[in-house]
């Protein structure tokens, strides 16, 4: 990341953060209060094996404190009488209803690893923009989890049932007991912010996660999301659903750094733009299944792959979207799975023009398929 998004992304630290009544920025939260936020790494969830394979590293390499504090960024919850504004709606797309942190946490954690992080009737006040991995490892020990195929030396923290016993996991680490007990220090940022600059809270993610010794570097579905985001709000305020590549590509320059640069990153402005951005469910759909099945640390597609699915008739979506959930899951070389094969193309060509002479010859003979 450029020194350049970094001094950016202070200065609208500077100016959001909330200052407390003793003077000092910084504040000692409960994890119970804490979620992640919703535009957090561009919207895209951490997913829940990252997440398992994060706590057992901690817990064979110890807990620091003064890590797990150091740079904890977050940012209040709207109030309940602004989350009309018209501004916080668009943000928060593709709804025009606002979801609350609470609400936007519970709908991800579905998945058995992460699903007692947030409990129903929870108030959730803070979404966090950095340590999103470390407080849903927090909050797993915390809520008695159950990991499944827990390595057997870390059989002695669970109860019966295999969920995580609160008292046998605190004793195994004093600094991770104070964390569970005291929760996590963190810059609290208004969230007047959301509204006043809409890219902000991705913008600081960015540049917080980056400098993080255990944070993932930035991924093609990041890249995915914030570019989803960027073309979402063109299309907006766009004459006649037109939005301009460069246009974009300058708005999410700062939060995407070296990817706009790349000469596929016009293959996944064209993606995004013909699966109709956050405006239709396609792309939600494939983020979705991105941050729950899909490790960023063991699983990434170039960028090439969304040039493959391109090929494809813009009449098949779900096709597309298929495509690359099917690379994903294919077997990856040093965490790179392969790109969707060239013959998706042409089998798709093929069809069209079966379907083109079908439909020519119902024309002609008046038939109607059964």
């Amino acid at each position: 990341m450029s020194d350049g998004l970094i001094r950016q992304a202070m200065a609208y630290r500077v100016k959001y953060r909330m200052q407390q009544a003793d003077e000092r920025f910084i504040r000692r939260i409960p994890l119970t209060l804490l979620g992640v936020h919703k535009l957090n790494r561009g919207g895209v969830y951490p997913q829940p094996d990252t997440v398992r394979n994060l706590g057992i590293k901690l817990l064979e390499l110890g807990f620091s404190i003064g890590e797990a504090n150091h740079e904890g960024v977050c940012v209040q919850e709207v109030p309940a009488d602004e989350r009309g504004h018209a501004d916080l709606a668009a943000v928060a797309a593709p709804s025009s209803q606002h979801e609350s942190y609470a609400q936007f946490n519970t709908r991800n954690c579905v998945s058995p690893i992460l699903s007692t992080c947030f409990p129903p009737g929870g108030d959730t006040l803070f979404g966090t923009l950095s340590h999103s991995h470390l407080l849903l490892v927090l909050l797993c020990f915390t809520t008695g989890a159950q990991w499944k195929d827990m390595p057997e030396k870390w059989h002695r923290l669970l109860n019966g049932d295999g969920s995580f016993n609160y008292a046998a996991v605190a004793a195994s680490d004093p600094e991770l007991a104070v964390l569970m007990r005291e929760g996590l220090d963190m810059e609290v940022l208004s969230w007047k912010m959301c509204v006043e600059e809409p890219t902000a809270c991705s913008l600081i993610s960015q540049a917080l996660n980056t400098g993080q010794q255990m944070a993932l570097k930035t991924t093609e579905l990041t890249a995915l999301a914030v570019l989803t985001g960027a073309v979402t709000r063109e299309l907006e305020s766009a004459v006649a659903g037109a939005v301009a590549f460069q246009t974009v590509q300058d708005k999410v320059r700062a939060e995407l750094d070296h990817y706009v640069d790349m000469p596929e990153f016009v293959d996944l402005f064209e993606f995004v733009v013909n699966m109709g951005a956050g405006k239709q469910s396609f792309i939600p759909m494939l983020l979705d299944f991105g941050s729950k099945f899909v490790d960023q640390k063991q699983r990434q597609l170039r960028l090439d792959a969304f040039a493959a699915a391109n090929k494809l008739p813009l009449e098949v979506p779900r096709c597309k979207i298929a495509m690359i959930m099917r690379a994903y899951r294919k077997p990856p070389t040093r965490s790179w799975c392969p790109t969707p094969e060239a013959a998706w193309a042409r089998m798709a060509r093929h069809a069209a023009r079966e379907r083109k002479r079908k439909g020519a010859r119902q024309r002609i003979t008046g038939s109607r398929p059964l």
